[in-house]
């Protein structure tokens, strides 16, 4: 009895050893552009879904004249920080927060001028002085390493 204990208690310790090596050796490294975000703006948070960049928050992070130049500002330099590669998105649309302190815009995701179903992003700006993005959140696809397929 006490050996089929011993036995269990082994092979239980050896499944999750195994299993944390495996989740180590399998995890994704983050984007170049995202460690460079991280670097420019010490604070900043980085959520990670299925191993892709999903989200990004923690501080104010690029300014602009308003909200949506702090945006496009952001886009240009740290969309990158998804791991797709320079984003070509397009607003859907902004509204600002009914007590005018934050703006959140959307954008919809295309890839060589065709639109990605459910590739979006989201921005939102704190609105001030100079207004800030403070957060970013995409479900954006990375642009194919062959040529795009396009149906007729």
């Amino acid at each position: 009895m006490a050996k089929r204990k011993v036995r269990n208690v082994s092979a239980a310790l050896l499944l999750a050893a195994c299993s944390a090596a495996f989740g180590i050796e399998n995890a994704q490294p983050l984007p170049a552009a995202a460690n460079e975000l991280l670097q420019m703006y010490p604070g900043a948070r980085i959520h990670k879904e299925q191993d892709r960049v999903r989200i990004i928050y923690g501080m104010p992070m690029t300014p602009g004249r308003d909200a949506k130049n702090a945006a496009g500002n952001w886009i240009q330099l740290h969309g990158e920080a998804f791991g797709c590669g320079k984003l070509e998105v397009r607003e859907t649309y902004n509204v600002p927060f009914s007590d005018g302190s934050k703006t959140a815009i959307s954008y919809q995701q295309f890839i060589g001028g065709v639109p990605v179903e459910y590739g979006a992003l989201k921005v939102l700006v704190l609105n001030g002085a100079v207004p800030q993005v403070v957060y970013a959140a995409g479900t954006l696809a990375p642009a194919p390493a062959g040529p795009a397929c396009r149906t007729p």
